[in-house]
């Protein structure tokens, strides 16, 4: 397995990561924790994504994504793909 410089990356994603290749651990908890750094990712991009959506003039907020959005109490993994599909 390569290197990975936990230093270069963001710390949610760098620890979830981490967390993925602790063999001490049983292969169902760093399964558990790949998909915890999957939902870390997914977020990132889709905080990001939300966002430059905000930045965007006015003429070109659309309503309905708005409300969407404003729906998002506790997003879960499929909250956070839908935005990103839908920008």
């Amino acid at each position: 397995m390569p290197d990975f410089d936990i230093e270069k990356y963001p710390t949610p994603i760098a620890r979830a990561y981490s967390a993925t290749t602790d063999e001490s651990l049983p292969w169902l908890n760093r399964f558990i924790n790949l998909l915890a750094c999957t939902q870390q990712l997914l977020r990132i991009n889709a905080i990001f994504i939300i966002s430059e959506y905000f930045k965007l003039p006015a003429r070109e907020i659309r309503p309905e994504i708005t409300q969407q959005l404003g729906c998002l109490r506790t997003p879960s993994m499929g909250n956070w793909i839908w935005v990103i599909n839908h920008f």
